[in-house]
């Protein structure tokens, strides 16, 4: 239970608090599951888009499907190709172009990540038709969210999907 002082008499700033504190809470959870195989969550998402995405693999095409910024993605990837996860292939058609390939490490690392234990044993304390509730819910603040700082131009570049 909340203390007296934590409580909040807003309830849609409470909304809001609740779903920040639920995010950070799944992405420690996840942090932790993650922490046994040594990379972070970060690292997990990139690792995952270079094995889905093979020859299309890009920083920019990464970036997109994580929704992050691309330079934050292209330090990620560096660290990445430090540990001998992944490896950047210059592309022979465009010279200013690497595609991002993992290396044997990098797909047994990918395949221990791509498990996510964590996540879908926390997901499994909802229905299906809670988890379809709270999917549509959570689209419509996004979409609204997203209509108020004026990016719904930028959807599908910042990988959302209905």
């Amino acid at each position: 239970m909340a203390k007296q002082e934590c409580m909040n008499d807003d309830p849609i700033y409470s909304l809001w608090l609740l779903l920040i504190q639920t995010t950070k809470a799944i992405h420690i959870a996840r942090q932790e599951e993650l922490d046994r195989i040594g990379i972070s969550v970060s690292d997990a998402g990139v690792l995952y888009y270079a094995s889905k995405l093979g020859m299309k693999a890009t920083p920019a095409e990464i970036s997109r499907c994580l929704s992050k910024l691309p330079h934050g993605v292209s330090t990620i990837i560096s660290k990445l190709e430090q540990e001998g996860l992944v490896q950047k292939i210059n592309d022979l058609h465009r010279k200013n172009m690497v595609r991002v390939a993992l290396t044997e490490k990098g797909k047994e690392i990918q395949e221990k990540a791509k498990k996510r234990a964590t996540i879908h044993e926390i997901a499994a304390s909802l229905s299906e038709e809670e988890s379809e509730q709270l999917t549509g819910l959570l689209q419509k603040l996004r979409n609204e969210a997203l209509e108020r700082i004026k990016l719904r131009k930028k959807l599908e570049y910042l990988g959302y999907e209905e």
